[in-house]
């Protein structure tokens, strides 16, 4: 049995517990291998953030995985970064990792489902900041646009960057006091 190939795309939420999820969600599934793309921020891809980004949740990645998380920085368009590394390597499944909908410049771009069209194979996970699940067909996005709208009006999932950034923080922290 051959291992699956799992490309994750995320940049704010990289380590997010929701992402974190998911990933120990499928390494429990079998044998995986995992890449972490980063794009570069468009309002200044000259700084190393996506660096520092990749820096800081490849550890958390790698423990949770079980095993270790190749890390890429891509190009400032995530649907771009997102093409190039598809025709670079052959992935079983995409994880897309978004901040919540209402600031998520990549939902509004619609990156998931732009995704789609490169031929990814059938299950694709979706893992938004507030909530992870798997996008199959139209059944899915009817089941996810249902779900967003329940929280909506629940007022849950509503995480800001700031929160996303000390999630990270938190997450590394706890990591370092795992492996003391």
């Amino acid at each position: 049995m051959t291992d699956r190939r799992i490309l994750i795309v995320a940049h704010r939420t990289a380590a997010s517990p929701k992402l974190l999820a998911a990933v120990a969600e499928r390494a429990a599934r079998g044998p995986c291998r995992f890449t972490l793309l980063v794009p570069r921020p468009y309002f200044d891809p000259d700084t190393e953030e996506a660096a520092i980004t990749l820096e800081l949740a490849i550890p958390l990645l790698d423990a949770t995985a079980g095993s270790h998380v190749q890390g890429i920085v891509g190009a400032t368009d995530p649907y771009e970064a997102v093409r190039q590394t598809l025709e670079r390597e052959k992935y079983d499944e995409v994880i897309v990792s978004t901040l919540p909908e209402r600031v998520s410049r990549w939902l509004r771009l619609d990156l998931a489902h732009r995704i789609e069209r490169f031929g990814v194979p059938r299950e694709r996970g979706y893992c938004e900041a507030g909530r992870a699940h798997t996008l199959a067909g139209s059944r899915g996005r009817l089941i996810d646009a249902e779900r967003r709208s329940e929280r909506r009006r629940r007022g849950l999932g509503q995480q800001t960057p700031g929160e996303s950034a000390r999630c990270l923080c938190t997450a590394q922290r706890q990591l370092w006091d795992w492996q003391s």
